[in-house]
């Protein structure tokens, strides 16, 4: 005689035979972003799955140095991989020395998602976006890095420099510069070449230079710098937007010149910018000239 076994009991008897589907793994990008003299916690969130809705964080939190630190997203698009920006607020005098002391350790992240699930994850605080940068994405470090020279390339002020007072410190280094991801010189030398030309009078070109012509990008622009910073040993930080504010950079100079840096379009960064070369004077002009 056979027996009809429930539907229910069905499905949870093949729920039980089929492998697991393992959880989407959150990730988390943390900086701190000073401009003023006032500092806050920076958080980029993203998932290795397709999250839903409700899975998504609701409210998120950053725990450390023995206090809780409240985020608050900010604008831009999230999508179901792309969780958002996630900002403190921005702390000033001796609370702003606690935020700052946090670099280079680590937070613990408290996320709650719209279905309200709770989750915990670690994450390390690296060097941030100085002067009101999006501080969307640590920059990566170089593969093959360059030894700092003899003579180093830029003045050390000796302390940390933000804002107006670092622009100025650095505008010398900066205006009228080329990063360029051709260490031995220019295209053709380099089979594919990018380049960013910086002029004095803030106008604005990337160029990206390959065999076929065809193939080359040509942008020409102007820019607008939004943030600054020079660190003490001399190494700098410069951030600018372009094409009315929708396109953003962010690029950290090292002692020997070595640039990396990220892209940003619209609030969502794109693109992450390793082992350029700072170079002066800027040269203009397409791939051919």
């Amino acid at each position: 005689m056979s027996r009809r076994v429930p539907a229910a009991a069905f499905l949870a008897l093949l729920t039980l035979l089929l492998p697991a589907t393992a959880e989407a793994k959150i990730s988390a990008a943390v900086t701190i972003d000073t401009k003023s003299g006032a500092s806050r916690l920076v958080v980029v969130l993203s998932s290795d799955k397709t999250l839903s809705a409700r899975q998504r964080p609701k409210t998120v939190s950053a725990v450390g140095g023995g206090k809780t630190y409240k985020l608050t997203r900010g604008t831009g698009k999230v999508t179901g991989k792309k969780l958002g920006t996630w900002r403190s607020k921005a702390y000033k005098g001796a609370d702003a020395t606690k935020v700052q002391a946090l670099a280079g350790g680590k937070v613990s992240l408290r996320i709650r998602s719209r279905a309200n699930r709770r989750s915990t994850i670690s994450a390390t605080i690296t060097a941030g976006a100085p002067g009101g940068g999006t501080g969307a994405n640590p920059t990566p470090a170089p593969a093959n890095p360059t030894p700092a020279p003899a003579t180093p390339l830029f003045k050390a002020p000796g302390r940390v420099l933000t804002g107006t007072e670092a622009f100025e410190s650095i505008k010398g280094y900066f205006l009228n510069s080329e990063f360029s991801d051709c260490q031995a010189g220019r295209w053709p030398i380099c089979q594919v070449e990018n380049r960013y030309e910086h002029m004095p009078d803030f106008s604005f070109e990337y160029r990206r230079c390959t065999p076929v012509s065809g193939s080359d990008i040509n942008t020409v622009g102007s820019y607008t710098v939004v943030g600054a910073q020079q660190n003490a040993d001399g190494s700098w930080v410069i951030e600018y937007t372009s094409q009315g504010g929708a396109s953003f950079y962010h690029w950290e100079v090292g002692l020997n010149g070595v640039v990396n840096g990220y892209y940003a379009y619209n609030g969502t960064v794109t693109e992450t910018m390793a082992n350029y070369y700072w170079r002066t004077p800027a040269r203009p002009g397409s791939c051919y000239t």
